[in-house]
């Protein structure tokens, strides 16, 4: 059979096969093309903002969040050549949705931006759990496997004929897909974890660690729903074109809530920073209202006094909490203050 006629019958067969439910063949393309480019908006605005403080945060911290900046504008770019292969430089071809050589790279491209993002997080939940080795050992471990799965399935999937074998390459799929969301959970639970321990029973400082926690859910929780959708999607169905739109809004939904917890800074600044309960100005605030907040700067004491108070101002208890929260003075009372711990947070 000559090369022409192999390209006509394949061509057939991608017809049969792609013309039944045109939908669900090549809407998510077009749909997945759609929100990453309003994400990679998006991206770019929230970038503008943290830039006008980003010599304030770590050189890690800015590291990552130029790297996933270029990455998310190639993905975009690569993305919109995508699609212009598919729905006008090859319009009316569908055995171009089946070929492997382009849509292999959204794996490799995705884990790419999704360590640094998840490597940023795993960093706070270590430094959060007091350096726990034990907490960065875990959520390394199941970065390094989600990344590994990602460049596997990019070598597998350029090996096979049609995208709609992908089901012949499941190990590395899962490694990606699973490691990717394993990791998610273990990095939440692990920051979640960490700023519940923080609470201290001082209204002020709670609230800080209140909100904290409402930013790290709201950071976290919509890339991991995500990550767990494309797996139940892949588990259901592998050799769907669904699969498609979650490769092409995944990494950035990561990327947007990394920037989300850097510019929530400005919030908590404007509805923390205007004092205690008790109308005082905090130390820990003081000093802050004409520059940006990096860092989260808790400090811990034991009062070194006979008659100590609890954090709910009732004497004489027999027991009192080992840590209490408070700036580095007390500026209305003389008992003697010896620090305990620190807990720093970078959001």
């Amino acid at each position: 059979m000559s090369d022409s006629s192999t390209a006509a019958a394949y061509e057939a067969a991608a017809q049969i096969a792609l013309s039944g439910n045109k939908g669900l063949s090549f809407g998510p393309f077009l749909i997945g093309m759609l929100i990453d480019s309003i994400l990679c908006g998006v991206v770019v605005h929230q970038f503008i903002r943290w830039y006008t403080f980003a010599h304030e945060d770590r050189l890690f911290i800015r590291g990552i969040v130029f790297l996933v900046l270029v990455e998310s504008i190639i993905l975009s770019g690569y993305s919109c050549a995508y699609i212009c292969h598919l729905f006008v430089f090859n319009f009316g071809r569908y055995s171009q949705f089946e070929q492997t050589d382009w849509l292999g790279w959204f794996p490799l491209i995705d884990v790419c931006i999704i360590a640094p993002v998840q490597a940023f997080y795993a960093d706070r939940a270590w430094r959060l759990n007091k350096q726990n080795p034990f907490v960065l050992g875990v959520t390394a471990l199941l970065i390094v496997v989600g990344f590994a799965g990602g460049l596997g399935t990019k070598i597998a999937f350029s090996l096979l004929t049609s995208a709609t074998q992908v089901s012949g390459i499941k190990t590395f799929v899962y490694l990606w897909l699973a490691g990717t969301l394993a990791a998610d959970v273990a990095i939440t639970s692990a920051v979640l974890h960490g700023l519940y321990r923080s609470r201290t029973g001082w209204g002020h400082t709670d609230k800080l660690i209140t909100r904290l926690l409402a930013v790290t859910l709201e950071s976290q929780l919509l890339p991991a729903l995500i990550a767990a959708a494309f797996l139940i999607e892949y588990r259901i169905q592998a050799d769907s074109f669904i699969g498609a739109f979650f490769e092409l809004i995944q990494s950035k939904i990561y990327v947007v809530g990394l920037l989300a917890v850097l510019n929530s800074r400005f919030g908590l600044r404007a509805d923390l920073s205007g004092g205690r309960e008790d109308g005082k100005t905090d130390v820990l605030f003081a000093g802050d209202a004409g520059r940006h907040v990096p860092a989260v700067h808790v400090e811990s004491y034991a009062f070194d006094s006979p008659s100590p108070r609890t954090p709910s101002g009732r004497a004489g208890d027999d027991k009192m909490a080992d840590d209490i929260e408070l700036s580095d003075y007390d500026t209305g009372s003389n008992r003697t203050l010896t620090r305990k711990r620190s807990i720093d947070i970078d959001l």
